[in-house]
């Protein structure tokens, strides 16, 4: 071989076996993660157009160090452009296991944990990147691109933000910011007021906010997403401590009541019969008042019965505020009721607990006057059905986890009339029955799979 070719062949085979072991640093890179989401995001105030601010929440059990991600920005209508980096994380930066991160712009006066490099306008993405790799999105406004979607969808806003707005990830228990169907429309909830009032900011050194613990009262799920905001005065979320509430203003009653009942709710508390109306509502809404019920020939009933918070008075008598009740016709209230009511707390007393969901829907009821539409001066509408449903497991732990196919769930749904079969077990439906006629989810924080199967079954009622 000539010396000049075997030369360069040496020389090429040196280079090679460089490259081969030669450690070439690219940046630190990591596993995609779907535990940070994007669960708020103000484009400013009427105040300051930078009093702005986007949230992110790991909703996974494990803490995340963020360092190597970054935040990116797209705004216009065309969703067709580039990603411009509003903030790199160079450091390590751990959000906790169901903690919460703040990036603001420099004209938000609260505290924060880092400040964006830009503004946001009423049109626009954010999206959050771990590495080269995307994790979440979330497009409001026109945007044509950047969102998350289902096929043929549509993003967030879709006709633009008014500044002052609140986009807020959906919530499967009070602040708990978790829902992510990798659906923006279906994921979050815009504010309508531009106030201020619907801003709810939490940073790193905010208390965490794990998913529902075991006796929660919404262990099932919120199931009309209702939100403890004025901007949603037909869907209005209320913890009432011993239960939870979604009151509608128009019909002077809760649409759903939501609780827990086991033996640590049940004791020797009499019955306080302490009824008055509910000083927790915003004080420019109708105060519904014991009185006025009466003469018109319908029960004030309740939605979470005063027989299963027996464990104390404050328990006891919370039954009682006038937010928890419905125009009942008397023989519906207290003999088909009371009987399915009293077969729960047998339950009970047999070694099961029981999650339970109540509420009514449709106009026009039968009680012992006649027929009605509404009682107080047309203040509170008459059900036409009042259904409930519930959800049996063993005493024990981890009852969501605990919650499969083979469940007992049991389903009601009876006409809001005088001429009621007293027999509660008449009325036996599913829960897609109801979930059909009120357009509500009722078990959303079960797994579908599991969902279709329990929602579909009628119970026997033994």
């Amino acid at each position: 071989m000539n010396k000049k070719v075997l030369l360069v062949v040496m020389v090429l085979v040196i280079l090679v076996g460089l490259v081969s072991t030669t450690n070439v640093f690219v940046g630190k890179t990591k596993a995609a993660s779907t535990s940070i989401v994007i669960s708020e995001v103000v484009t400013g105030s009427t105040v300051s157009a930078s009093d702005e601010y986007v949230e992110l929440f790991n909703r996974s059990s494990s803490p995340v160090d963020l360092y190597g991600w970054s935040l990116k920005y797209q705004g216009g209508a065309s969703g067709t452009g580039t990603w411009t980096t509003y903030y790199q994380w160079t450091t390590s930066t751990i959000i906790p296991a169901y903690g919460h991160y703040l990036l603001a712009g420099t004209g938000y006066s609260g505290a924060k944990d880092a400040t964006l490099s830009s503004g946001i306008s009423e049109i626009g993405a954010v999206s959050i990147w771990n590495g080269s790799t995307q994790v979440d999105t979330l497009g409001w406004g026109a945007m044509t691109g950047h969102f998350e979607r289902a096929e043929g969808g549509v993003p967030v806003a879709s006709s633009g933000l008014i500044r002052g707005q609140v986009i807020e990830r959906k919530v499967g228990y009070p602040s708990w910011n978790g829902q992510d169907t990798d659906n923006n429309v279906n994921d979050f909830l815009v504010s309508t007021s531009t106030d201020g009032s619907d801003r709810h900011p939490q940073t790193l050194s905010s208390p965490t906010t794990p998913p529902v613990p075991d006796n929660s009262n919404l262990l099932l799920g919120n199931p009309s997403n209702a939100v403890h905001s004025t901007s949603y005065p037909n869907n209005y979320l209320m913890d009432q401590t011993y239960y939870v509430i979604s009151y509608s203003r128009d019909r002077g009653e809760p649409n759903w009541v939501s609780w827990y009942l086991g033996s640590s709710t049940l004791g020797s508390t009499d019955r306080t019969n302490t009824f008055r109306a509910d000083p927790s509502l915003p004080s420019d809404w109708y105060h519904v008042q014991p009185t006025d019920y009466s003469y018109s020939g319908f029960d004030r009933g309740h939605n979470c019965p005063s027989g299963d918070r027996t464990s104390s008075y404050d328990a006891n008598s919370s039954t009682f505020l006038m937010t928890n009740m419905i125009p009942q016709a008397p023989n519906n209230n207290r003999v088909t009721w009371e009987s399915f009511e009293s077969y729960l707390r047998s339950l009970v007393q047999n070694g099961y607990e029981v999650y339970i969901v109540m509420g009514s829907y449709g106009t026009g009821g039968t009680g012992s006057n006649g027929y009605a539409t509404t009682i107080a001066n047309g203040h509170v509408t008459v059900p036409s059905y009042i259904w409930k449903v519930a959800v049996v497991l063993p005493d024990g732990n981890n009852d969501l986890g605990r919650i499969n196919t083979n469940t007992r769930v049991i389903a009601i749904d009876t006409p809001n009339t005088n001429s009621v079969n007293p027999d509660w077990r008449t009325y036996l439906v599913s829960v897609d029955y109801i979930e059909k006629a009120t357009g509500y989810d009722l078990l959303s924080n079960v797994p579908k799979s599991i969902q279709d199967v329990i929602e579909a079954r009628v119970d026997s009622g033994n």
